[in-house]
């Protein structure tokens, strides 16, 4: 078997480095693998990636926050992904989904609550 060509994730790099690897294989199929078991792999055909994929960044209830609706109907989207992460969008740009777990967000809008600290 030739060697395949691995690449890194660019949504990898969790709290301990892991980091998931993908590689195209010469038979058309998809090889996946972690960087703390690059032994063992896992080979699947491109669209069953990509269903997974589509399943697991699309969670099924957007909801618009109730302060969206700016002067040209800007709208903040959250829904819960089926891992619990809060999944949050854009109305101009849908495509582009950002991920967070939902201590992370609570912490940034605390923050962002507090009012500003003067230096005077």
């Amino acid at each position: 078997m030739s060697e395949l060509h691995w690449q890194k994730s660019t949504f990898s790099g969790g709290p301990q480095g892991n980091c998931l690897q993908i590689a195209a294989a010469p038979d058309g199929t998809l090889r996946l693998r972690e960087s703390d078991t690059p032994d063992v792999t896992l080979a699947t055909a491109p669209q069953s990636l990509a269903a997974l994929l589509h399943h697991v960044s699309e969670p099924e209830d957007w909801q618009k926050s109730t302060f969206s609706g700016g002067p040209q109907g800007e709208c903040l989207y959250i829904a819960t992904a089926p891992d619990g992460t809060l999944r949050l969008r854009e109305s101009d740009t849908p495509d582009v989904i950002l991920a967070t777990e939902p201590q992370a967000l609570a912490g940034l809008l605390h923050h962002a609550r507090r009012p500003a600290q003067g230096n005077g």
